[in-house]
């Protein structure tokens, strides 16, 4: 039982984070609707949103209660949790490039903040979306990790308790 209340604590973390990002996800899909490149990007986060919810429902409705689930509950948490991965890939390299490369990232930065001081009154410097940018970054990789975590219990979990998902 060890590993099950390491994944209550992961879980617990991982909630909360969940239903914020789940309450942005919609605005986001509908701006994504009008630029079909960013489509992919709203696909892959959709599938983490995906993977969390059907996961813990997995660990709280049939693992604790020990009830059969679904047989396409398996394959629900093993598809979204591999793009979950891609979507873990891209924060941790995220990551690496604006702690690796600063100099090249505060150039791109100010190049940005140029263009668009040009149309805005409101003056924010390039150091502090730097600054930001960079918080925002240590904070997803933190939430990156700790669902990696997540992902490769839940799937120790398929293997352990595959009897509960031979509906």
């Amino acid at each position: 039982m060890k590993i099950e209340r390491v994944y209550k604590i992961l879980t617990t973390i991982i909630m909360p984070i969940t239903y914020l990002l789940a309450f942005f996800t919609l605005p986001v899909i509908f701006m994504s609707l009008g630029n079909p490149s960013s489509l992919i990007g709203s696909f892959i986060f959709v599938c983490v949103l995906i993977y969390t919810f059907k996961s813990v429902l997995f660990f709280r409705r049939n693992i604790l209660l020990e009830t059969p689930a679904k047989a396409n509950t398996k394959d629900w948490i093993r598809i979204n949790g591999f793009i979950s991965g891609i979507f873990i890939i891209e924060i941790l390299v995220s990551t690496i490039t604006v702690f690796a490369r600063p100099t090249e990232v505060m150039q791109v930065i100010n190049k940005m903040v140029d263009s668009f001081a040009q149309q805005s009154t409101t003056k924010v410097s390039g150091d502090d979306i730097y600054h930001m940018l960079k918080g925002l970054l240590i904070f997803f990789s933190v939430y990156a990790l700790i669902l990696l975590a997540h992902i490769i219990i839940s799937f120790k979990f398929l293997k352990k308790y595959r009897d509960l998902l031979s509906l």
